[in-house]
Formats: C-alpha cells, structure tokens, sequence
C-alpha cells in the first residue's frame, strides 16, 4: 500500500471513505516518531510552576509527557479512540496497535484529532477563551502565531489587560503588534550557551 499525503489520508472524508487506509498510514507515522521525546522546551514550561493552564494545538502528547497535567489540546488527543457510529470511547496507547481498532459494536474506531475538514471542538475552544480573557500573564512560546483560532488566544488576553511575553527563534505576525510587552528572540529550550531563557519570566511582576 503506497503513502499517501495528510491531505489524502487526514481528512474527515478520506476516513469515512477509507478508515483502514487511514489506519494504515497513520500507524507508519506512529511507528517512526515513536522514539520522540519531550525537548527541554517542553520541560522547562513544567519547571516554571507557574503556569494556571497550557493551550496547544500540537497533537504529539509531549506537554503532557513532560508532566503538564492541565493542557488544552485544541486539536484533539491520539490517545483517545471514539467510535462514531455508537459515540463511546476508550484510551489507547496507539503504539502498542498493529492495525486499526474495533469498537465491541463492530465499527472501527477513530483517534480523537481534529482531520482536515473537522470544526475544533467546542468545549476546549471555550475553555481557552475563558481562561485567556482571565489570565494575569499570557506566555507565548515556539508559534508562528498565524494559525486560526488558536492565534487569538494572545490577543484575548491583551484586550482583557494581560500583558504578553514572548520567547521564539524569530519574530512573528504579533510580536511587532504592540500587544507584545517582552520579547526574548531565542530558543525556549535552556542550554549551557544561552542560557535559561524561559525560565527568566518565572520572576516577571
């Protein structure tokens, strides 16, 4: 069976149409990222002890691995299989799959991820909201900050008075918006050469 692109594969039709196909290539994918492991980025947000909630849109689990436990994923969680014929649910390590699940109904099972196609659920996406409009500091990290409605999220939070910090290897569409109040050009990620960058905002006032 040939791969096919996530635009064949990844999409809400291409799974109705084909769910064992889908399986197959997105099983190929888990196979070769299995070795992937959270980076000191990821680390780093959890040694902050300071964060209230962390809003992804990253699908690979890795906050959560590096021990973030209130994550707003808004693009889904593979971990979580949903049968759409009967609605049920269950966890699974998809790794630990050699071909596609099966509900006891019969019908096979999907990840919980947001395909090409699908509108973000809604209860996360509130959520985000609700906690953007609240927050006492809003921290940006590693984004292009171009990708809607996640992007937004910085926004709501200048407008509700939060002030804005930004740690990211190159400026982005929001940096020079004046929403920014501190910008660190960098990695997130601390090194002996540069030094805990992240870590730095743990002391912002």
């Amino acid at each position: 069976m040939r791969a096919g692109p996530a635009e064949e594969c990844g999409t809400k039709e291409a799974f109705e149409r084909d769910p064992q196909r889908f399986w197959h290539h997105y099983l190929q994918l888990v196979r070769a990222t299995a070795e992937v492991q959270p980076c000191g980025a990821h680390d780093a947000l959890e040694a902050l002890g300071k964060l209230r909630v962390l809003i992804t849109q990253n699908v690979d689990g890795l906050h959560r691995t590096a021990g973030s436990h209130d994550v707003i994923e808004h693009h889904g969680r593979p971990d979580i299989l949903a049968c759409l014929a009967c609605g049920s649910e269950r966890e699974q390590k998809i790794s630990e799959l050699s071909s596609a699940p099966m509900w006891r109904c019969g019908e096979i099972m999907k990840p919980s991820l947001v395909r090409f196609g699908d509108a973000l659920p809604r209860a996360p996406w509130a959520r985000a909201e609700e906690l953007a409009r609240a927050c006492a500091v809003c921290l940006i990290v590693g984004t292009s900050g171009v990708v809607y409605p996640a992007a937004r999220m910085p926004v709501l939070a200048f407008e509700a008075g939060a002030p804005l910090c930004q740690v990211d290897l190159e400026a982005t569409g929001l940096t020079h918006t004046g929403c920014v109040r501190w910008y660190v050009q960098g990695p997130a990620s601390p090194s002996p050469s540069s030094g805990p960058e992240l870590l730095t905002w743990a002391t912002l006032d």
